[in-house]
């Protein structure tokens, strides 16, 4: 489980911690791009392609120094984010648990894996459950989207909040 931590209120900074291990992830204020440090190997997260139909319909990489580890998929629906994330041949769905609080659950095939939540709506603290099995990149490019998805439609004005 990692449990992340905005820096501060206005932060796009996050500080992740797992089993007394500290690593940052930092958003862009611009772009849909961030980097995650852990263990002084920077790892980096970014959307391909620029706007127009990739507001719609949008890639993702995670890349590592030597290579692409993660691609994710995101379809824009009226209301909501489609999300599903490709990761060592499997394919793995994000589905949004609640209408009433941020919280995303992941599943593969319809199997339950885990789920990503915010204590609170006004919480800047973040729980991730995923499988130990996830290397730890690939969890907080996971956080990545999913935060990615969360700031979209609040800044939007979200009807189901």
């Amino acid at each position: 489980m990692i449990k992340a931590r905005a820096q501060d209120f206005s932060s796009l900074r996050y500080l992740l911690f797992h089993s007394g291990q500290e690593s940052v992830l930092s958003l862009s204020h611009w772009r849909e791009r961030a980097t995650y440090v852990l263990g002084g190997e920077v790892y980096r997260f970014r959307r391909e392609g620029w706007g127009g139909i990739a507001t719609i319909k949008a890639r993702f990489l995670l890349n590592s120094p030597a290579a692409t580890l993660a691609l994710a998929r995101r379809e824009s629906g009226f209301w909501r984010d489609h999300l599903e994330l490709e990761h060592a041949g499997r394919v793995y769905m994000f589905q949004q648990a609640s209408i009433w609080a941020n919280s995303c659950t992941v599943h593969d095939y319809g199997r339950h894996l885990g789920e990503i939540r915010q204590g609170n709506r006004w919480s800047r603290e973040v729980t991730v459950e995923l499988p130990d099995a996830w290397p730890l990149p690939l969890q907080a490019f996971t956080l990545w989207l999913v935060l990615g998805s969360w700031r979209r439609f609040t800044a939007c004005g979200d009807p189901e909040k």
